[in-house]
């Protein structure tokens, strides 16, 4: 990343941390799936922990080859989506598959089980959040650290409040 790429990026997060609070304590790339009960609608953004609580972000996604082709005539106008909640909301996290996933998304399964055996090799795995009430938000995260340790790592040893930068 240039420097110009850098200071954006800092800036970005500098006006993150005084809206949310806190300081970045961890943030990913992910791809949201969507919500159980909800419905899916597959989005790329950044998902990050900030001041106590958990976000998601989506960006507009840039204009691909088959939008130059087709005009774009097909593309609906985009609508900027944001999720947080607190911490403290999360009752659970569990690595599920993408198949059902996607099949507890659509309301034809009841519930996920976890991953096991095997199907940890030759499954997407997807992070289901199981929050109070019983919804449930989906994530891929296409990052090293996945939340769920990042998450047991912080309840073990919490950070101390420092005011944002």
């Amino acid at each position: 990343m240039n420097n110009e790429g850098q200071t954006q990026a800092q800036e970005y997060w500098n006006e993150k941390e005084s809206l949310y609070g806190g300081r970045t304590e961890y943030r990913a790339f992910v791809r949201l799936l969507g919500s159980a009960p909800g419905g899916g609608s597959e989005r790329a953004g950044l998902l990050f922990v900030i001041g106590g609580k958990v976000i998601f972000e989506d960006f507009e996604r840039e204009r691909g080859f088959w939008d130059i082709l087709t005009s774009g005539k097909n593309r609906a106008p985009y609508q900027k989506t944001l999720l947080e909640l607190k911490i403290e909301e999360i009752q659970s996290i569990v690595l599920v598959s993408q198949s059902q996933a996607k099949a507890r998304i659509s309301g034809r399964l009841p519930a996920c089980r976890p991953v096991s055996g095997p199907e940890k090799i030759f499954s997407v795995i997807i992070h289901e959040v199981n929050m109070e009430g019983g919804t449930a938000w989906y994530f891929e995260i296409l990052s090293t650290q996945g939340l769920k340790a990042f998450l047991e790592a912080r309840k073990k040893d919490p950070p101390e409040e420092t005011p944002p930068a």
